[in-house]
């Protein structure tokens, strides 16, 4: 579950202590949907928008054992609730204008608590394994990331993605899932 907003809290607990000159933020499409979560394999500190602004919640943590305790009352009719509102919102394209109000929210805060550091913030477009690299242009997460850059100018902005389609075109086969494999890696290095 760690998305743009664990980036965040870690980089105000420990980033920040090495005076850093850049800090390079990986912008992986599917950190978006986990900036939405409180809870993925266990709970976690998460942000939501409140009147324009960032609000911490689930803090502190729960241990997992508390979470449990007290699962077995929760009715299974609210979770069924739950999947068919998150289905009808992302139908409604609701989901998506969600995840990037709140994503870009968190790189905003981001990019200001690293400028108000003295360094420079700069956000790198690291496409997923499952990604079409021969499609031409701008991605929709690269558009979106683009427009979070104009939106905060002292931020710099690229993309991986082109070096991904230049060794596509070589012959180069990824693994076609979400996470990298070593070739992966080192492309995007």
């Amino acid at each position: 579950g760690y998305g743009h907003d664990q980036m965040l809290l870690l980089l105000r607990d420990e980033g920040l202590r090495y005076h850093p000159d850049v800090v390079l933020i990986g912008f992986v499409p599917m950190d978006m949907s986990r900036n939405m979560l409180g809870f993925r394999d266990f709970a976690k500190q998460h942000y939501v928008l409140r009147g324009g602004k960032l609000v911490l919640r689930g803090t502190p943590v729960p241990l997992p054992e508390e979470v449990l305790r007290s699962d077995w009352v929760r009715p299974r009719i609210l979770d069924v609730a739950e999947l068919l509102r998150f289905h009808f919102m992302e139908a409604t394209g609701q989901h998506r204008r969600d995840m990037e109000k709140i994503t870009a929210a968190l790189l905003g805060k981001m990019i200001s608590v690293i400028d108000s550091a003295g360094a420079l913030p700069v956000l790198a477009y690291l496409p997923e394994g499952g990604e079409d690299f021969s499609q031409t242009g701008t991605s929709r997460d690269e558009a979106f990331m683009y427009s979070v850059c104009r939106s905060n100018p002292v931020a710099h902005c690229f993309s991986t993605r082109r070096d991904f389609a230049r060794q596509v075109s070589k012959g180069t086969v990824f693994k076609r899932t979400r996470h990298w494999a070593p070739i992966g890696h080192l492309t995007a290095a």
